[in-house]
């Protein structure tokens, strides 16, 4: 997950109500709901910012270095938190590397939008045949399809040739 869905995540929080206690949130809470999403939109701005500049990688790191301290800050649980926003915040602890790859490589996008489009006629295929018929089935499912996409996409030529590898490296772990 992005920035950016846990921006639309937390904004739909703020909106509407908390759908985990059954209760519409209090001013107070839709506030503290609405703060943390303007600050990661900030961040993601932010981001946005860094990722224009050219690609200087010491630079890059020292960048990261503080986006994750801002991170920290606000992803820190507070006891007035609706429970659906202090489990937004863990998963934004327990994730907070993830966020910033972008930073590590050159050309890498700050939203995976792109890849999700080009997904998107999976979703179709799944919605349309009714899906798997348990959870298990439709994690292997999205995590196969993304993997094998995500090489045909890279690799359109020697697809095969790159499969098998794969294959091996894996069966040789």
């Amino acid at each position: 997950m992005t920035l950016c869905k846990l921006s639309r995540s937390i904004i739909a929080l703020g909106l509407k109500s908390n759908l985990a206690l059954s209760e519409a949130l209090t001013d107070k809470k839709r506030g503290l709901c609405l703060k943390i999403y303007q600050d990661l939109r900030t961040l993601h701005d932010e981001l946005k910012i860094s990722i224009a500049q050219s690609f200087d990688l010491p630079q890059r790191q020292k960048t990261k270095s503080l986006f994750l301290n801002k991170l920290e800050h606000i992803a820190q649980v507070n006891q007035a938190d609706p429970e659906k926003l202090k489990r937004i915040k863990l998963s934004l602890s327990k994730n907070k590397d993830k966020y910033f790859t972008c930073l590590d490589f050159e050309g890498i996008p700050t939203t995976n939008n792109k890849a999700e489009r080009a997904l998107r006629h999976l979703v179709l295929k799944r919605h349309n045949s009714r899906g798997c018929k348990t959870d298990k089935g439709a994690f292997a499912l999205s995590v196969l399809s993304s993997v094998l996409l995500s090489l045909w996409w890279s690799k359109p030529i020697n697809f095969f040739e790159e499969y098998s590898k794969m294959l091996t490296e894996a069966n040789s772990q």
